[in-house]
């Protein structure tokens, strides 16, 4: 706010509505990711590497409805992945037998294939006007 007469010019500013239109551009975005990390676990690139088997990435689900995202504070987002083979998947693995199984790196899948700065922007310019 700008008050101005002709003896005093006082500045106002109301910081308080930025940061709130930031930190829920920022929380939109932390969703919208997690569907972008969905998709890429689900992506049809990612067949299981044996033939036939009607196993795939996604196989019963457990992997990618076991996505968490966690806000440990106003602007930090943390994803996780609890089943006990999230890491195999994610960077590989070869069994016993011999049986290579390549990683799946989905993360990095979504972050090439989706554009954050500009969600967090065009959510931000939607917050900050609205």
């Amino acid at each position: 706010m700008v008050q101005f007469d002709t003896r005093n010019f006082r500045l106002q500013l109301d910081l308080d509505s930025p940061v709130r239109a930031a930190q829920q551009a920022f929380e939109d975005t932390a969703f919208l990711l997690g569907i972008e990390f969905t998709k890429a676990i689900t992506a049809p690139e990612y067949d299981w590497p044996q033939g036939e088997s009607p196993r795939d990435i996604v196989n019963f689900g457990q992997l990618r409805s076991s996505q968490r995202l966690v806000f440990d504070g106003p602007f930090t987002a943390r994803y996780e992945w609890n089943t006990e083979y999230a890491a195999y998947v994610y960077f590989g693995y070869e069994t016993r037998a011999g049986n290579v199984f390549p990683g799946r790196p989905w993360v990095e899948k979504a972050l090439e294939t989706t554009d954050i700065a500009a969600r967090y922007q065009a959510l931000y310019l939607r917050y900050s006007v609205g």
